[in-house]
Order: structure tokens, then C-alpha cells, then sequence
């Protein structure tokens, strides 16, 4: 039996003796973990407001990712836009938009692109509405709605990323 326990314990502290320490403590490691953390942060990308304004004909918040010209096309098909439609490379560019539902505020809902970002596999649109207040005694409003409700189409260069919006 002691024999036995003997060998146990000469076991056991032969695999003790046989390991080496976590590599997940090591400092490299840890600055490793910390670049790879860094290098998949979100980055800004440059982006070119292409069309802002109101439009007609889309009445839901929505997001399209537009990457040829006949989407383009089809886009314009089913919307009238209040905004200029300069061309579009669609071989080097593409174009985000970004459509408001309906007004919740006075007047018409303001729209701003607040900034583009980037990862290893996405890229999100940072978007806010902006609410017209209420400028009467008692909440009422004196603007009037305009016809329409309010787009902006940006243009960022050609991704195969997967692309959202997220309103801040």
C-alpha cells in the first residue's frame, strides 16, 4: 500500500515537474491580447455626404446599401429625391442610405450622418434624428410638415463588409 502511495506521488510531482507556466500570464502574451483588442477597434472611414434632403416615396426607417448603378436606378424609381444626384463611380464607391420613417416632432425630422466605422468584418453607420420641438404655449407647433421626409445617401469606398446603422 505504501509502495503503492509512493508511486502515486512520484507521478504526480514528475507532471508537476513537467509543466510550464500559463502562457496567459506571460507579459507577451498580454501585449499580444492587447495589439489584437487594438487592431480589431473600430476606425473611422471617410465618407462623402452624396444627396441629402427630403424625399417622397420610401416610408419607413430603413438602411439600403446601394452597390450598382442599376440599384441606383431602381432607388430613384421608387423615391423622389429633394436633393442632387451627382454620378456615382460604382466600381470604386458605393453608396449607404439612410431613410427616415415618419416625423415624431414638429415640422420634419432633421437627419445627420454623425460618423462611418470599421472592423475586420463590418461597417456601421452612426446616424441621429434630430425631433423638431414643440415652439407653442402648450406643445403645440406652428412649422408645418414639408413633403416629404428626410434621406441623406453617403458614399464610402467599395467593402464586401457587412454594413448596419446604429442611430446615437
Amino acid at each position: 500500500m505504501a509502495r503503492m502511495f509512493l508511486i502515486v506521488i512520484a507521478v504526480f510531482a514528475a507532471g508537476i515537474a513537467g509543466c510550464e507556466p500559463s502562457s496567459a500570464n506571460s507579459p507577451g502574451n498580454a501585449t499580444q491580447a492587447i495589439n489584437k483588442a487594438s487592431a480589431t477597434a473600430p476606425k473611422h472611414i471617410e465618407f462623402n455626404i452624396f444627396s441629402a434632403g427630403v424625399q417622397q416615396g420610401i416610408h419607413n426607417q430603413q438602411l439600403q446599401v446601394i452597390t450598382t448603378a442599376k440599384q441606383f436606378s431602381s432607388l430613384l424609381s421608387m423615391t423622389k429625391l429633394s436633393g442632387t444626384t451627382p454620378k456615382v463611380d460604382f466600381s470604386a464607391h458605393e453608396l449607404i442610405g439612410v431613410f427616415l420613417g415618419a416625423n415624431v416632432g414638429c415640422g420634419t425630422d432633421g437627419l445627420k450622418i454623425n460618423d462611418v466605422q470599421y472592423t475586420d468584418t463590418t461597417v456601421t453607420v452612426y446616424a441621429s434624428r434630430h425631433v423638431g420641438q414643440p415652439n407653442v404655449a402648450g406643445g403645440g407647433c406652428t412649422k408645418m410638415r414639408l413633403a416629404g421626409l428626410s434621406y441623406a445617401l453617403i458614399s464610402i469606398p467599395k467593402t464586401d463588409k457587412t454594413i448596419s446603422l446604429v442611430f446615437n
